[in-house]
């Protein structure tokens, strides 16, 4: 006896000490619209989908889950996915789901040129609407697709991204086409889809169109691994006599502290800093304002400023911060020639980002069959930009944009710089 109590004695401790690393998560789910309870609906942890459970025909739910674990998702058909962060020990939740708008007769122009209900359409499209845009924060449009089924979204910084639909994305993919309003985004001479340069924001964005298909036919050469269209609000949409102003601001903060090293020309030396947390804020001001004037008239103009710092990293392949550097050519298979208009500079990497954007349209409809817009718009911006070379440094890049188009009955004309 005197040798199995203490044997005892350890297996409860062991066990003990087993239901200390985990913790219950209980509750119900609901409709939010109705207040219904929702049976079937999927529970299990972000970190590990594979621990998890469903709710009852009570829309009641019980799981044991880590101690350490901090999110768990609800996931049912009809409804938007939520996901909630936990705390420590065990928990009761009450869960409300949304419904989600199917838009099953949502009407689509991009897979065919022409208007036609999404599921007449010859290609897969995804569209996100203007409800869904407002509710969501994104630095760049494609901030948008993240959630977008057949998407592969790969960031290469705080607003840089390669994004593709059909196929291997890699660094410096320009093979999806996006479209903006009909005009081509994408920067020529380098087939970059500068997603931080163009100017519309948000909240004049009335939706998204992505179609995960070939578009040769429709939109040439370049549309073979699908087309992305982002179509804005037109100010003929609103009331007569109607106008509308807009000020938002966003505000974020990255969590981490970072050195970076700069070059001091005074005294000529490298010198490092440490960006703190006040330093990594990211600020975005923005400014719409649109107004329809008559029956025929309406306008609209806005403007952004975003600043924030990126991540910060120095690749061991690239020249020491501070190296003498000098540009020149090759060409034609001749030997290196010095640029001799440009002096020596120290080598220097910069991680802020800054976007100043501005943007004006103009619709003109004297009657029901014929219409007149003329838009434009600038971007000058600085980030770095992955390429299939290298980190690439836009300082002071300026993107800007001008477009007529005039659409009689079932003809459309348009012409774009």
């Amino acid at each position: 006896m005197k040798k199995i109590l203490p044997l005892f004695g350890l297996l409860l401790l062991f066990s003990s000490a087993l239901i200390g690393q985990t913790k219950s998560i209980s509750g119900t789910v609901n409709d939010e619209n109705s207040g219904e309870p929702l049976p079937a609906v999927n529970v299990f942890l972000r970190s590990d989908p594979t621990r998890g459970t469903a709710t009852d025909f009570d829309g009641k739910f019980s799981l044991n889950v880590p101690e350490d674990a901090t999110e768990l998702v609800f996931k049912s058909v009809g409804f938007e996915e939520q996901e909630i962060a936990l705390g420590s020990g065990n928990q009761i939740l009450t869960v409300s789901l949304s419904n989600i708008d199917l838009r099953l007769n949502t009407v689509v122009v991009s897979a065919s040129k022409r208007s036609e209900k999404v599921l007449d359409a010859p290609a897969s499209v995804t569209v996100i609407g203007s409800d869904k845009l407002q509710t969501s924060v994104a630095l760049t449009p494609i901030d948008n697709l993240a959630r977008v089924p057949g998407v592969d979204i790969m960031k290469t910084g705080l607003v840089s991204a390669n994004v593709n639909v059909r196929g291997f994305n890699n660094i410096f993919s320009g093979a999806l086409l996006t479209v903006v309003d009909n005009r081509f985004s994408a920067v020529p001479s380098l087939r970059l889809n500068g997603y931080q340069f163009i100017p519309a924001s948000n909240e004049d964005i009335e939706r998204i169109e992505v179609v995960r298909g070939p578009g040769s036919a429709l939109y040439g050469p370049n549309s073979a691994d699908g087309v992305l269209q982002i179509i804005t609000k037109s100010p003929l949409d609103m009331e007569v006599g109607d106008y509308q102003t807009t000020i938002s601001m966003g505000l974020g903060l990255k969590q981490n502290t970072d050195t970076l090293l700069e070059w001091d020309a005074a005294n000529s030396a490298v010198t490092s800093r440490t960006y703190d947390l006040g330093e990594r804020m990211v600020y975005v001001p923005e400014f719409r304002h649109t107004g329809r004037v008559s029956e025929k008239f309406g306008y609209k103009v806005m403007g952004t400023l975003q600043r924030a710092n990126d991540w910060i990293t120095y690749d061991p392949r690239e020249p020491a911060i501070g190296t003498p550097m000098v540009t020149g050519s090759i060409r034609d298979g001749k030997p290196f020639t010095v640029d001799t208009s440009i002096a020596i500079f120290p080598f220097e990497r910069r991680f802020e980002v800054e976007k100043i954007a501005g943007e004006a349209r103009f619709d003109y409809q004297p009657n029901p069959d014929l219409k007149f817009i003329v838009n434009t718009g600038a971007t000058r911006g600085s980030n770095l930009e992955l390429t299939g070379l290298g980190a690439g440094q836009a300082q002071d890049w300026v993107y800007w944009y001008s477009q007529l188009r005039v659409s009689w009955k079932n003809l459309f004309v348009q012409y774009f710089i």
